[in-house]
């Protein structure tokens, strides 16, 4: 059995998270590891917004913020998910 995974948008003006990827992985890491990437692409293309990212049944909020250079900072964005799933 795989943990699944999925990664979405809550756009501004609107109510509802736009799931963009969903996947299911062999375990906790793998699929920590395929939202990580999705969500900083993601966030790379949008621009700051709101994200959510959900790996098996824990769920996180995602705001980025900017770097010194006024891009959008996508350090550390995996820092919503635990690293290991006890």
């Amino acid at each position: 059995m795989g943990v699944a995974w999925r990664v979405g948008v809550l756009r501004r003006g609107t109510e509802n998270v736009a799931w963009e990827r969903a996947g299911v992985a062999g375990g906790w890491a793998e699929a920590r590891s395929y939202a990580v990437a999705v969500l900083t692409d993601l966030a790379r293309s949008e621009g700051r917004q709101e994200y959510r990212v959900e790996v098996g049944d824990v769920v996180g909020i995602v705001n980025p913020g900017l770097d010194e250079n006024g891009e959008v900072d996508t350090t550390d964005l995996g820092s919503a998910l635990r690293l290991h799933r006890e």
